[in-house]
């Protein structure tokens, strides 16, 4: 009951972010600080998986749940006071059928919980801009329903030919900031998320792993409509 009336009200602060930016849709939210507590941090932690690979530090999600109670208010101090420095992505090379390999990072548990609850607070904010008929990581929504949706606008318009498009490197970082500052760890097989990137001006500093497909979507968003707002 505990968790179920967390997660309720985490849904119930979401709901009103959302409502406020499409209430305000030509404002900047700016002031969304004091939505970031423990308990949603708490929340944060329930959402990553539990079964996710450690990052450099070794420490896994059930290790990190052993001090729970202590150590969400360290990481929230931390993230609110600018003193939160994450630990560098540990580089894995997974094999893909044509004989390549495709590079993934793998963040620590802190930085997974830290990431997700900010991608909780900037996604009920971009929702509001989205188009209806995208449905790359967005939450509620599926590959399945985007070729269903697909197949009926197929059908019914008249369509003959359908163009297959694999962008290569689409989800590369450098496609959606500009560097501003980067250090990288000197050991080899590495690669720090240390980065500090200015995404067309504003908002001046991003500070978390930052390579979620979710983070992509909202940039995207960010960068083709950069007036709009700004959270």
């Amino acid at each position: 009951m505990k968790d179920t009336q967390r997660s309720q009200n985490v849904y119930t602060k979401q709901q009103r972010i959302a409502e406020l930016a499409r209430q305000r849709p030509q404002e900047r939210l700016t002031a969304l600080n004091h939505y970031l507590d423990v308990e949603w941090l708490t929340e944060a932690f329930h959402r990553v998986r539990r079964k996710s690979a450690p990052g450099v530090d070794g420490q896994t999600v059930a290790q990190y749940e052993e001090h729970l109670e202590a150590n969400l208010p360290g990481l929230l101090n931390r993230a609110k006071s600018g003193a939160y420095l994450a630990l560098p992505v540990k580089r894995v090379y997974v094999p893909k059928d044509n004989g390549e390999s495709r590079p993934i990072g793998i963040p620590t548990t802190e930085d997974k919980v830290l990431g997700r609850a900010i991608v909780m607070l900037l996604e009920p904010i971009y929702e509001e801009a989205f188009y209806d008929f995208s449905y790359g990581f967005r939450p509620g929504r599926s590959a399945h329903q985007a070729l269903e949706a697909f197949w009926q606008q197929a059908s019914k318009g008249g369509y003959h030919f359908v163009v297959d498009l694999d962008f290569k490197n689409y989800l590369d970082p450098y496609s959606y900031y500009t560097l501003a500052v980067e250090g990288c760890s000197k050991s080899w097989g590495w690669l720090s998320n240390r980065r500090m990137r200015r995404p067309f001006c504003l908002p001046q500093l991003t500070w978390t792993t930052a390579r979620s497909p979710r983070f992509t979507r909202c940039m995207t968003v960010w960068r083709d409509t950069p007036s709009k707002r700004m959270a």
